[in-house]
């Protein structure tokens, strides 16, 4: 009993497996981040903003990826961030309509052959982000920069992945 225990743990190990390689994935690089607009460290009392915002942004792209075909990588080289609003003196950030969310990259699609199907340089922003930002961004950290991202991907990629597929 204890011979086919094995044999079938490594047939499902390896099946398992198999899934998550086939999984689109989704790579970010933060290009010289120390010069992106006013993506701070940290504000005063504050976990460090930085890596909090790259953190947050990622996720939405890691759940997005799903959409994507199995094996598709999409890779981000993001060369600034400037989230909504304006910071003062380190001790807060105050949103308003005229400091709306922006983020420069460049990217690509990438199939399962690592051929490039899809690549461009992006300068997205949404100047009425204090007016349609989705119920499920609206109490969240970051929130109206996850909306931009997520209303990039099914603009550029979700549309392009449907009329090339």
């Amino acid at each position: 009993m204890k011979p086919l225990f094995k044999i079938f743990t490594l047939v499902v190990g390896a099946v398992c497996s198999l899934q998550v390689m086939a999984m689109a994935k989704v790579e970010v690089v933060w290009t010289n981040p120390d010069k992106y607009v006013d993506v701070k460290d940290s504000f005063s009392g504050m976990r460090n903003t930085k890596e909090d915002a790259f953190y947050n942004i990622e996720k939405v792209l890691k759940r997005l990826a799903k959409k994507l075909p199995d094996g598709y990588l999409l890779k981000l080289d993001v060369t600034d961030l400037d989230l909504a609003g304006e910071t003062f003196s380190r001790n807060y950030r105050v949103v308003k309509q005229m400091h709306p969310p922006r983020m420069e990259f460049s990217y690509q699609l990438l199939d399962g052959g690592d051929n490039v199907l899809l690549e461009n340089k992006e300068n997205i922003r949404d100047t009425s982000f204090m007016n349609k930002v989705s119920l499920r961004y609206k109490n969240e950290a970051y929130g109206f920069e996850k909306q931009l991202v997520e209303n990039w991907f099914k603009d550029n990629l979700t549309d392009y992945l449907a009329k090339n597929q």
